[in-house]
């Protein structure tokens, strides 16, 4: 009995086996359907910012390629010109390139000595200007490289000085070219790219130290904050936690320049597609796994029901003191179930027919004992009976021996007749 109780239920073997099964399947495409589209929006993610990120220093390497050939233009046209005593003609020549070009506020060029040679200025402010600034120094202990100074402001207007060590008066003589131009052109330039909410980007030096940042005043993001997290980063991409916004930060370098573009992208919206994504994927999942849960139920109801129909009856045919016959009539839905119980009612009326011959068999055998008993007591009756007879006569109870004889003639006659 007790191995009987743990045995399962078939049905609870097909619906735990299938409903397992309908699971890890669910699970397994849950998984790699999300882990795929997590990973294009992350890809997607990524190259939106370097897309950005790309054309904003296409755009700025554009802007400073422009003034970079000016300034070799410059340096070639010079290079033949004593430029001290040609000073007039030189500035008007460095004013008609001002004049061309709108984003070059002012040219201007030294000597080594800090004396200002020629001018695109009518009245220059600054004839001479000291040898230990930052654009003079540098330009004339790297001859061979353009120096980018960090942007400064003047009456309310962001300026940036390019430098350059040239060669003039037949190479004989060298002096510092300096280009003066609108930084706002740059801002501009940063200004047209979409970034979302939030986004922005920073311009910083070698140092890390920032030369432009369009970072917002309500961004809960402190210039300290936003130096380790691009220390961290040095170059490439990484995704940043930015208050309650989540960022994509790409650093980049700009050629001709010791600066590096640092674009910081708003991908909540690409994020709440991916989470929306994901919610909306685990309710496909559940509402899945429960409707494929009833529809197993159904089927292994289906399957089962006629098995536990045949089983009720045969439970009522084993709690009976007397086998009755019954025929099943079970609605099969498929062959096995049918054969079951077609061999349920052969078994039946071979069980039927089994009884009912040894039921004739046992009475033919009480019968055939029967006669043989009384084919063995018949001669012993009669002796004993004629025996007493006898008796009775010698003893002269010549009555009661009538009597007797007439008894066994009547039993005789009742044996003859029935």
């Amino acid at each position: 009995m007790r191995k009987r109780n743990k045995l399962r239920p078939i049905k609870f073997s097909i619906l735990s086996s299938n409903i397992s099964m309908m699971v890890i399947l669910s699970i397994i495409i849950f998984l790699s359907t999300y882990l795929n589209f997590s990973k294009n929006i992350n890809d997607s993610v990524l190259l939106q910012t370097k897309e950005i990120s790309r054309q904003i220093i296409y755009n700025y390497e554009n802007y400073f390629n422009q003034i970079i050939n000016t300034s070799n233009l410059i340096q070639a046209d010079v290079a033949n010109i004593d430029i001290r005593h040609d000073s007039k003609d030189t500035s008007h020549y460095l004013n008609r390139i001002v004049r061309l070009m709108n984003e070059i506020i002012r040219i201007d060029l030294y000597d080594t000595s800090g004396f200002l040679l020629a001018s695109s200025m009518e009245n220059p402010d600054n004839p001479s200007v000291p040898v230990t600034l930052e654009w003079f120094a540098w330009a004339k202990n790297e001859p061979t490289i353009h120096f980018f100074s960090n942007p400064y402001e003047v009456q309310g207007q962001f300026r940036l000085t390019i430098s350059k060590y040239i060669p003039y008066n037949h190479n004989t003589d060298h002096a510092i070219l300096r280009i003066e131009i609108n930084f706002d052109n740059i801002i501009n330039l940063s200004n047209n790219a979409n970034l979302g909410p939030g986004g922005f980007i920073t311009i910083i030096d070698s140092n890390y130290r920032p030369i432009y940042s369009s970072k917002p005043h309500w961004l809960p993001l402190s210039d300290q904050q936003e130096r380790e997290v691009l220390q961290s980063l040095i170059l490439g991409s990484r995704q940043e936690k930015v208050g309650s916004y989540e960022m994509m930060i790409h650093v980049d370098t700009l050629t001709h320049t010791r600066w590096r573009i640092c674009v910081f992208s708003n991908i909540d919206q690409l994020m709440a597609i991916r989470q929306s994504f994901f919610q909306n994927i685990i309710v496909i999942t559940l509402l899945t796994i429960i409707g494929g849960s009833f529809i197993l139920l159904g089927l292994s109801n289906r399957i089962t029901n006629p098995l536990k129909q045949l089983e009720s009856i045969m439970r009522r045919i084993e709690q009976n003191e007397e086998f009755i016959l019954q025929q099943v009539n079970i609605e099969a839905n498929n062959r096995e179930v049918a054969s079951l119980t077609n061999g349920f009612n052969h078994m039946m009326r071979r069980i039927k027919e089994l009884m009912d011959k040894i039921v004739i068999e046992q009475k033919e055998q009480r019968k055939s004992e029967l006669k043989a008993l009384q084919n063995q007591i018949q001669p012993h009756f009669l002796y004993n009976t004629l025996d007493s007879i006898t008796w009775l006569i010698e003893q002269q109870h010549n009555r009661e021996a009538t009597e007797m004889v007439i008894a066994l003639a009547k039993f005789f006659r009742i044996s003859l007749s029935k």
